[in-house]
């Protein structure tokens, strides 16, 4: 997913949210604690949030997932917290992984965080924060389309 459409979002909310930071300058291998860092985002700590799509028909979690919904996702969310708690600690952010699977469910922490965000939403665009919760969503569900249609004809075109 495209870290700038979230970034737009928390713009909006006037969260001045920096993309891919953490990672020291001269860095090539994109290892970095946060693809989108809001500085204001709860009791004045930072905010790292790390993206990441997950497909739950991985060989590893395809019999877990379905039986338990949503277990890749979590799986994601652990992953993400064992690789940036430590970078993130280190430079006082809180680190909130935002994992979504490919058919769309998101992770609880990052429904927690839209959850939260909508409230702020609402509050500066005056309208219900159903309404702000579901056009984020709405949103969010059409760039993940449009990204996901992107890398399969990517795919498609590297195949030939």
């Amino acid at each position: 997913m495209e870290e700038s459409h979230l970034s737009k979002l928390n713009r909006k909310k006037s969260l001045a949210p920096e993309v891919e930071k953490g990672c020291n300058f001269g860095c090539k291998d994109r290892m970095r604690p946060a693809d989108i860092l809001v500085p204001n985002w709860s009791l004045s700590r930072p905010a790292a949030f790390d993206l990441k799509v997950i497909n739950p028909l991985n060989s590893d979690s395809i019999l877990e997932a379905s039986m338990i919904p949503g277990s890749t996702a979590e799986k994601g969310e652990r992953n993400k917290h064992l690789k940036n708690d430590g970078p993130c600690n280190e430079r006082g952010w809180s680190c909130i992984p935002l994992v979504v699977e490919v058919y769309g469910g998101w992770g609880q922490e990052a429904v927690s965080m839209f959850a939260h965000l909508s409230k702020l939403l609402s509050l500066r665009q005056r309208q219900s924060r159903s309404a702000a919760l579901n056009e984020l969503y709405c949103h969010l569900s059409v760039v993940l389309m449009r990204q996901y249609a992107q890398a399969l004809m990517a795919h498609a075109a590297g195949a030939r």
